[in-house]
Protein backbone atom coordinates (compact mmCIF):
# COMPACT_ATOMS: atom_id res chain seq x y z
CA UNK A 1 0.00 0.00 0.00
CA UNK A 2 0.89 3.74 -0.54
CA UNK A 3 1.00 5.67 1.93
CA UNK A 4 2.89 8.77 1.48
CA UNK A 5 1.65 9.39 -2.14
CA UNK A 6 4.86 8.34 -3.80
CA UNK A 7 5.86 4.86 -5.01
CA UNK A 8 9.16 4.19 -4.93
CA UNK A 9 11.18 1.27 -6.78
CA UNK A 10 15.47 0.56 -5.97
CA UNK A 11 17.50 -1.77 -8.18
CA UNK A 12 20.29 -2.56 -6.10
CA UNK A 13 23.91 -3.95 -8.43
CA UNK A 14 25.44 -7.80 -7.44
CA UNK A 15 26.83 -8.33 -11.21
CA UNK A 16 26.86 -6.00 -13.76
CA UNK A 17 23.77 -3.28 -13.26
CA UNK A 18 19.90 -3.93 -12.82
CA UNK A 19 17.67 -3.36 -15.45
CA UNK A 20 14.14 -3.06 -16.52
CA UNK A 21 12.21 -2.82 -19.57
CA UNK A 22 8.34 -1.96 -18.75
CA UNK A 23 6.50 -0.92 -15.54
CA UNK A 24 2.62 -0.80 -14.92
CA UNK A 25 1.27 0.48 -12.10
CA UNK A 26 -2.82 -0.32 -11.68
CA UNK A 27 -4.65 1.61 -9.34
CA UNK A 28 -7.10 -0.89 -7.06
CA UNK A 29 -10.37 -0.67 -6.60
CA UNK A 30 -11.36 0.84 -2.50
CA UNK A 31 -9.40 2.37 -0.09
CA UNK A 32 -7.12 0.46 1.79
CA UNK A 33 -8.96 0.11 4.60
CA UNK A 34 -11.82 -2.24 2.78
CA UNK A 35 -11.58 -5.66 1.84
CA UNK A 36 -9.80 -6.54 -1.66
CA UNK A 37 -10.53 -10.15 -3.23
CA UNK A 38 -8.25 -11.34 -5.52
CA UNK A 39 -7.57 -15.12 -6.33
CA UNK A 40 -4.71 -17.39 -8.15
CA UNK A 41 -4.44 -18.72 -10.07
CA UNK A 42 -7.78 -17.87 -12.27
CA UNK A 43 -7.32 -20.64 -14.62
CA UNK A 44 -6.55 -24.10 -13.27
CA UNK A 45 -5.52 -26.58 -15.90
CA UNK A 46 -6.10 -30.25 -14.72
CA UNK A 47 -4.50 -31.82 -18.18
CA UNK A 48 -4.73 -35.32 -19.00
CA UNK A 49 -3.03 -36.75 -15.05
CA UNK A 50 -3.62 -34.22 -12.98
CA UNK A 51 -6.60 -34.91 -10.23
CA UNK A 52 -6.43 -32.05 -7.51
CA UNK A 53 -5.06 -28.24 -7.26
CA UNK A 54 -5.14 -25.71 -4.77
CA UNK A 55 -6.81 -21.90 -5.02
CA UNK A 56 -5.07 -19.25 -2.84
CA UNK A 57 -7.91 -16.86 -2.14
CA UNK A 58 -6.09 -13.92 -1.03
CA UNK A 59 -7.34 -10.43 0.61
CA UNK A 60 -5.74 -7.55 -0.26
CA UNK A 61 -7.61 -5.15 2.17
CA UNK A 62 -7.18 -4.73 5.45
CA UNK A 63 -10.68 -4.99 6.71
CA UNK A 64 -12.19 -8.80 7.36
CA UNK A 65 -13.09 -10.18 3.58
CA UNK A 66 -16.05 -12.80 3.36
CA UNK A 67 -16.17 -14.94 -0.02
CA UNK A 68 -18.28 -17.66 -1.20
CA UNK A 69 -17.93 -19.88 -3.72
CA UNK A 70 -21.20 -19.57 -5.92
CA UNK A 71 -20.94 -23.46 -7.83
CA UNK A 72 -22.42 -26.81 -6.91
CA UNK A 73 -19.92 -29.60 -7.84
CA UNK A 74 -23.01 -32.20 -8.21
CA UNK A 75 -24.03 -29.97 -11.64
CA UNK A 76 -20.51 -31.15 -13.35
CA UNK A 77 -20.14 -34.71 -12.83
CA UNK A 78 -16.37 -34.23 -13.20
CA UNK A 79 -15.96 -31.31 -10.39
CA UNK A 80 -15.40 -33.94 -7.62
CA UNK A 81 -14.74 -31.75 -4.61
CA UNK A 82 -14.48 -28.18 -3.73
CA UNK A 83 -13.85 -27.16 -0.15
CA UNK A 84 -13.82 -25.34 1.60
CA UNK A 85 -16.52 -23.13 0.23
CA UNK A 86 -17.04 -20.38 1.99
CA UNK A 87 -14.37 -18.68 4.13
CA UNK A 88 -12.63 -15.21 6.02
CA UNK A 89 -9.64 -13.87 4.58
CA UNK A 90 -6.98 -15.54 2.95
CA UNK A 91 -7.30 -19.07 2.38
CA UNK A 92 -6.43 -22.25 0.38
CA UNK A 93 -9.20 -23.99 -1.45
CA UNK A 94 -8.86 -27.49 -2.61
CA UNK A 95 -10.50 -29.00 -6.00
CA UNK A 96 -10.55 -32.22 -7.23
CA UNK A 97 -11.46 -33.74 -10.38
CA UNK A 98 -12.54 -37.23 -11.17
CA UNK A 99 -12.09 -38.10 -14.93
CA UNK A 100 -14.16 -42.07 -14.67
CA UNK A 101 -17.04 -42.42 -17.13
CA UNK A 102 -15.79 -39.76 -19.30
CA UNK A 103 -15.54 -39.61 -23.09
CA UNK A 104 -11.93 -38.71 -24.35
CA UNK A 105 -11.54 -34.70 -25.04
CA UNK A 106 -11.54 -31.33 -23.66
CA UNK A 107 -13.94 -29.97 -20.46
CA UNK A 108 -14.10 -26.86 -19.55
CA UNK A 109 -16.05 -24.72 -16.69
CA UNK A 110 -16.12 -21.72 -14.25
CA UNK A 111 -17.26 -20.72 -10.98
CA UNK A 112 -17.89 -17.54 -9.56
CA UNK A 113 -16.82 -16.19 -6.08
CA UNK A 114 -18.01 -13.63 -4.98
CA UNK A 115 -17.49 -11.45 -1.75
CA UNK A 116 -17.90 -8.24 -0.20
CA UNK A 117 -14.43 -7.39 -1.38
CA UNK A 118 -15.48 -7.98 -5.03
CA UNK A 119 -16.37 -11.09 -7.25
CA UNK A 120 -13.56 -13.22 -9.10
CA UNK A 121 -13.95 -15.88 -11.96
CA UNK A 122 -12.03 -19.20 -11.75
CA UNK A 123 -12.00 -21.38 -14.69
CA UNK A 124 -11.51 -25.43 -14.35
CA UNK A 125 -10.05 -27.11 -17.51
CA UNK A 126 -9.60 -31.32 -17.83
CA UNK A 127 -8.07 -33.64 -20.76
CA UNK A 128 -9.40 -36.90 -21.02
CA UNK A 129 -7.64 -39.41 -23.16
CA UNK A 130 -8.32 -43.00 -24.28
CA UNK A 131 -6.44 -45.26 -22.34
CA UNK A 132 -8.16 -48.39 -23.82
CA UNK A 133 -7.18 -47.48 -27.20
CA UNK A 134 -3.27 -46.37 -28.80
CA UNK A 135 -2.29 -46.64 -32.55
CA UNK A 136 1.12 -45.01 -33.36
CA UNK A 137 2.88 -45.91 -36.78
CA UNK A 138 6.30 -44.30 -36.48
CA UNK A 139 8.15 -43.55 -40.06
CA UNK A 140 12.01 -43.93 -38.11
CA UNK A 141 14.70 -41.75 -39.75
CA UNK A 142 12.11 -39.56 -41.93
CA UNK A 143 10.95 -36.19 -41.86
CA UNK A 144 7.77 -36.63 -43.74
CA UNK A 145 4.36 -38.48 -43.23
CA UNK A 146 3.93 -41.49 -45.43
CA UNK A 147 1.06 -43.05 -45.87
CA UNK A 148 1.44 -46.90 -47.13
CA UNK A 149 -0.54 -49.33 -49.59
CA UNK A 150 -3.02 -50.51 -46.96
CA UNK A 151 -4.11 -47.18 -45.73
CA UNK A 152 -1.88 -46.68 -42.85
CA UNK A 153 -0.52 -43.14 -41.63
CA UNK A 154 3.58 -43.43 -40.67
CA UNK A 155 4.45 -40.27 -38.66
CA UNK A 156 7.34 -38.47 -39.57
CA UNK A 157 10.54 -38.87 -36.94
CA UNK A 158 10.24 -36.56 -34.37
CA UNK A 159 12.37 -35.56 -31.12
CA UNK A 160 11.41 -36.28 -27.96
CA UNK A 161 9.22 -33.61 -25.67
CA UNK A 162 7.51 -35.17 -22.48
CA UNK A 163 3.86 -35.55 -22.50
CA UNK A 164 4.58 -36.75 -26.20
CA UNK A 165 6.96 -39.27 -28.32
CA UNK A 166 9.79 -39.21 -30.03
CA UNK A 167 13.42 -40.62 -30.67
CA UNK A 168 16.59 -40.01 -28.09
CA UNK A 169 19.79 -39.53 -29.88
CA UNK A 170 20.85 -41.41 -33.34
CA UNK A 171 21.33 -40.06 -37.03
CA UNK A 172 18.83 -40.36 -39.60
CA UNK A 173 19.69 -42.34 -43.09
CA UNK A 174 18.10 -42.86 -46.30
CA UNK A 175 19.15 -45.27 -49.28
CA UNK A 176 17.51 -45.74 -52.46
CA UNK A 177 17.17 -49.04 -52.57
CA UNK A 178 14.23 -51.67 -54.01
CA UNK A 179 13.34 -53.36 -50.85
CA UNK A 180 12.47 -57.22 -51.09
CA UNK A 181 9.55 -58.57 -49.05
CA UNK A 182 7.20 -55.51 -49.22
CA UNK A 183 5.31 -53.00 -51.26
CA UNK A 184 6.31 -49.73 -49.10
CA UNK A 185 10.13 -49.66 -49.73
CA UNK A 186 10.10 -45.95 -48.55
CA UNK A 187 9.20 -47.11 -45.11
CA UNK A 188 12.44 -49.37 -44.97
CA UNK A 189 14.92 -46.88 -46.92
CA UNK A 190 14.97 -44.61 -44.38
CA UNK A 191 16.20 -45.31 -40.52
CA UNK A 192 17.92 -44.09 -37.15
CA UNK A 193 21.00 -45.81 -36.47
CA UNK A 194 23.30 -45.10 -33.55
CA UNK A 195 23.00 -46.30 -29.91
CA UNK A 196 19.79 -44.28 -28.62
CA UNK A 197 16.03 -44.42 -27.14
CA UNK A 198 12.39 -43.95 -28.20
CA UNK A 199 9.94 -42.70 -25.49
CA UNK A 200 6.89 -42.67 -25.86
CA UNK A 201 4.65 -41.39 -22.74
CA UNK A 202 1.59 -43.37 -22.71
CA UNK A 203 -0.98 -44.36 -20.22
CA UNK A 204 -0.19 -47.68 -18.14
CA UNK A 205 -1.43 -50.90 -19.61
CA UNK A 206 -0.78 -53.53 -22.29
CA UNK A 207 0.53 -52.67 -25.73
CA UNK A 208 1.78 -54.46 -28.82
CA UNK A 209 5.19 -52.89 -29.95
CA UNK A 210 6.15 -53.79 -33.87
CA UNK A 211 9.70 -53.49 -35.19
CA UNK A 212 10.70 -52.75 -39.03
CA UNK A 213 13.80 -53.62 -40.33
CA UNK A 214 15.64 -53.67 -43.58
CA UNK A 215 19.79 -54.11 -43.67
CA UNK A 216 20.85 -51.20 -46.54
CA UNK A 217 23.81 -50.63 -45.30
CA UNK A 218 26.17 -53.73 -45.15
CA UNK A 219 26.54 -56.81 -47.53
CA UNK A 220 27.14 -59.29 -44.76
CA UNK A 221 26.84 -61.28 -41.80
CA UNK A 222 28.29 -59.74 -38.50
CA UNK A 223 29.10 -56.42 -39.41
CA UNK A 224 25.95 -54.91 -37.62
CA UNK A 225 24.85 -56.69 -34.63
CA UNK A 226 22.48 -55.05 -31.62
CA UNK A 227 20.26 -55.27 -28.51
CA UNK A 228 16.60 -54.30 -28.43
CA UNK A 229 14.67 -53.90 -24.98
CA UNK A 230 11.37 -52.57 -24.32
CA UNK A 231 10.77 -51.55 -20.96
CA UNK A 232 14.31 -52.25 -19.90
CA UNK A 233 13.44 -56.19 -20.82
CA UNK A 234 15.66 -57.30 -23.69
CA UNK A 235 13.00 -58.67 -26.84
CA UNK A 236 16.27 -58.78 -29.32
CA UNK A 237 19.65 -60.32 -28.52
CA UNK A 238 22.93 -59.88 -30.91
CA UNK A 239 20.30 -59.27 -33.50
CA UNK A 240 22.04 -59.64 -37.24
CA UNK A 241 19.40 -58.14 -39.77
CA UNK A 242 21.37 -59.65 -42.85
CA UNK A 243 21.82 -62.92 -40.91
CA UNK A 244 18.14 -63.22 -40.45
CA UNK A 245 16.42 -61.93 -43.92
CA UNK A 246 19.98 -61.03 -46.49
CA UNK A 247 20.28 -57.64 -47.87
CA UNK A 248 17.58 -54.89 -48.52
CA UNK A 249 14.85 -57.51 -47.45
CA UNK A 250 12.02 -56.32 -45.01
CA UNK A 251 11.32 -58.29 -41.49
CA UNK A 252 8.96 -56.98 -38.81
CA UNK A 253 9.12 -58.38 -34.98
CA UNK A 254 6.04 -58.03 -32.97
CA UNK A 255 5.97 -58.03 -28.44
CA UNK A 256 3.75 -57.87 -26.17
CA UNK A 257 4.47 -54.97 -23.42
CA UNK A 258 3.13 -53.53 -20.42
CA UNK A 259 3.73 -50.25 -19.47
CA UNK A 260 3.49 -49.43 -15.86
CA UNK A 261 5.42 -46.00 -15.45
CA UNK A 262 3.51 -43.95 -18.08
CA UNK A 263 5.76 -44.11 -20.47
CA UNK A 264 7.33 -47.28 -23.49
CA UNK A 265 11.16 -47.19 -23.83
CA UNK A 266 12.71 -48.38 -26.95
CA UNK A 267 16.43 -48.70 -26.34
CA UNK A 268 18.84 -50.05 -29.25
CA UNK A 269 22.49 -51.04 -28.19
CA UNK A 270 24.99 -51.97 -30.78
CA UNK A 271 28.31 -54.43 -30.02
CA UNK A 272 28.99 -54.12 -33.62
CA UNK A 273 28.79 -51.29 -35.56
CA UNK A 274 25.41 -49.43 -34.64
CA UNK A 275 21.44 -50.65 -33.93
CA UNK A 276 19.09 -49.20 -36.35
CA UNK A 277 15.71 -49.35 -37.12
CA UNK A 278 13.22 -48.47 -40.04
CA UNK A 279 9.62 -48.24 -38.22
CA UNK A 280 7.56 -48.60 -35.09
CA UNK A 281 4.23 -49.52 -34.25
CA UNK A 282 2.01 -49.41 -31.22
CA UNK A 283 -0.99 -50.89 -30.91
CA UNK A 284 -3.38 -50.97 -27.57
CA UNK A 285 -6.95 -52.56 -28.65
CA UNK A 286 -6.53 -51.95 -32.34
CA UNK A 287 -5.42 -54.40 -34.38
CA UNK A 288 -1.61 -54.32 -35.85
CA UNK A 289 -1.41 -52.46 -39.17
CA UNK A 290 -1.07 -55.24 -42.36
CA UNK A 291 1.95 -54.59 -44.52
CA UNK A 292 3.46 -57.10 -47.50
CA UNK A 293 5.89 -58.43 -45.00
CA UNK A 294 3.05 -59.92 -42.86
CA UNK A 295 1.07 -61.76 -45.21
CA UNK A 296 1.12 -64.93 -46.83
CA UNK A 297 3.86 -63.97 -49.36
CA UNK A 298 6.30 -63.20 -47.23
CA UNK A 299 9.46 -65.00 -46.00
CA UNK A 300 7.98 -64.79 -42.70
CA UNK A 301 4.50 -66.44 -43.31
CA UNK A 302 3.80 -68.59 -40.25
CA UNK A 303 4.71 -72.28 -41.07
CA UNK A 304 1.78 -73.80 -39.04
CA UNK A 305 -1.64 -72.77 -37.56
CA UNK A 306 -1.12 -71.88 -33.99
CA UNK A 307 -2.50 -69.87 -30.91
CA UNK A 308 -0.54 -68.80 -27.95
CA UNK A 309 -1.14 -68.15 -24.58
CA UNK A 310 -2.52 -64.52 -23.85
CA UNK A 311 -0.34 -61.58 -22.38
CA UNK A 312 -0.28 -60.77 -19.78
CA UNK A 313 -1.53 -63.64 -18.01
CA UNK A 314 -2.80 -63.48 -15.36
CA UNK A 315 -4.68 -60.07 -16.37
CA UNK A 316 -6.78 -57.20 -15.17
CA UNK A 317 -8.17 -55.77 -16.85
CA UNK A 318 -7.47 -56.51 -20.57
CA UNK A 319 -4.99 -58.91 -22.39
CA UNK A 320 -3.58 -59.96 -25.97
CA UNK A 321 -4.05 -62.98 -27.61
CA UNK A 322 -1.99 -64.39 -30.55
CA UNK A 323 -2.44 -66.99 -33.38
CA UNK A 324 -1.00 -67.44 -36.50
CA UNK A 325 -2.31 -68.74 -39.60
CA UNK A 326 -0.18 -70.98 -42.46
CA UNK A 327 -3.11 -70.10 -45.00
CA UNK A 328 -6.18 -68.49 -45.69
CA UNK A 329 -8.53 -69.98 -43.51
CA UNK A 330 -12.11 -69.65 -41.61
CA UNK A 331 -11.35 -68.40 -37.95
CA UNK A 332 -13.49 -68.25 -34.84
CA UNK A 333 -11.56 -67.04 -31.87
CA UNK A 334 -14.40 -67.42 -28.86
CA UNK A 335 -14.04 -67.61 -24.89
CA UNK A 336 -15.74 -69.64 -22.77
CA UNK A 337 -16.26 -69.44 -19.02
CA UNK A 338 -15.83 -72.59 -16.61
CA UNK A 339 -19.09 -73.76 -17.58
CA UNK A 340 -18.92 -74.03 -21.12
CA UNK A 341 -20.67 -70.73 -21.62
CA UNK A 342 -19.79 -68.53 -24.35
CA UNK A 343 -18.64 -65.09 -22.57
CA UNK A 344 -17.61 -63.30 -25.98
CA UNK A 345 -16.67 -63.87 -29.62
CA UNK A 346 -13.87 -61.98 -30.70
CA UNK A 347 -13.12 -63.06 -34.04
CA UNK A 348 -15.54 -64.61 -36.73
CA UNK A 349 -13.66 -64.31 -39.71
CA UNK A 350 -14.60 -65.67 -43.41
CA UNK A 351 -11.31 -65.96 -45.50
CA UNK A 352 -8.58 -64.71 -43.44
CA UNK A 353 -5.02 -64.28 -44.77
CA UNK A 354 -2.11 -65.80 -43.56
CA UNK A 355 0.00 -63.98 -41.43
CA UNK A 356 0.11 -63.49 -37.74
CA UNK A 357 -2.72 -61.68 -35.62
CA UNK A 358 -3.05 -59.98 -32.08
CA UNK A 359 -6.59 -59.80 -30.48
CA UNK A 360 -7.49 -57.47 -28.01
CA UNK A 361 -10.16 -58.53 -24.91
CA UNK A 362 -11.33 -56.01 -23.07
CA UNK A 363 -12.12 -58.48 -19.99
CA UNK A 364 -16.26 -57.56 -21.24
CA UNK A 365 -18.58 -60.03 -21.80
CA UNK A 366 -20.70 -59.84 -25.40
CA UNK A 367 -23.28 -57.24 -23.70
CA UNK A 368 -20.59 -55.32 -22.59
CA UNK A 369 -20.02 -56.55 -18.50
CA UNK A 370 -17.20 -56.75 -16.84
CA UNK A 371 -16.52 -60.40 -15.98
CA UNK A 372 -15.59 -61.18 -12.63
CA UNK A 373 -12.54 -63.10 -11.50
CA UNK A 374 -11.80 -66.33 -12.17
CA UNK A 375 -10.29 -68.62 -14.85
CA UNK A 376 -11.63 -68.63 -18.51
CA UNK A 377 -11.22 -70.56 -21.89
CA UNK A 378 -10.76 -69.59 -25.32
CA UNK A 379 -10.81 -71.86 -28.44
CA UNK A 380 -9.62 -71.16 -31.81
CA UNK A 381 -11.48 -72.88 -34.45
CA UNK A 382 -9.44 -72.46 -38.25
CA UNK A 383 -11.06 -74.08 -41.32
CA UNK A 384 -8.68 -73.69 -43.39
CA UNK A 385 -10.09 -72.60 -47.51
CA UNK A 386 -7.97 -75.65 -48.84
CA UNK A 387 -9.92 -78.68 -49.19
CA UNK A 388 -7.05 -80.85 -48.49
CA UNK A 389 -6.27 -79.57 -45.36
CA UNK A 390 -7.79 -80.34 -41.93
CA UNK A 391 -9.70 -78.32 -39.34
CA UNK A 392 -7.42 -76.69 -36.51
CA UNK A 393 -8.62 -76.70 -32.89
CA UNK A 394 -7.05 -75.23 -29.81
CA UNK A 395 -8.42 -74.58 -26.24
CA UNK A 396 -5.79 -72.29 -23.66
CA UNK A 397 -6.81 -71.47 -20.49
CA UNK A 398 -6.35 -67.81 -18.76
CA UNK A 399 -7.08 -66.43 -15.62
CA UNK A 400 -8.66 -63.00 -14.82
CA UNK A 401 -8.06 -61.26 -11.56
CA UNK A 402 -9.30 -58.21 -9.76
Amino acid sequence: FVTDHQLSLSFENIVDYGKLSAIEVEVLSGSPNKPILAVDPDVIDFGKTRQKASLQIINLGTDTLNWQIQFDPDSVAWVSTISPRSGINSDSVSIGVDRNGLEPGDYQTSFQLSSNGGTKSVTLKLEVVDTTHYHICVNAGSDSDYSDNSGNLWKADQPYSSGNWGYIGGTPYFKNYTIANTDDDELYQYERYGNYRYTFDVPDGNYMVTLSFAEIYWHEPNKRIFNVKIEDQTVLADYDIFSEVGFATATSKTFPVTVNDGSLDIDLQASADFAKLSAIEITKGVPIAKRKNQNANDANRPLRMNLFQNYPNPFNPDTMIRYELSQKAEVSLIVYDLMGEEIRRLVDHVGREAGSYTVHWDGRSENGNDVSSGVYFYRISVKPVSENSKLFVKTIEMTRLK
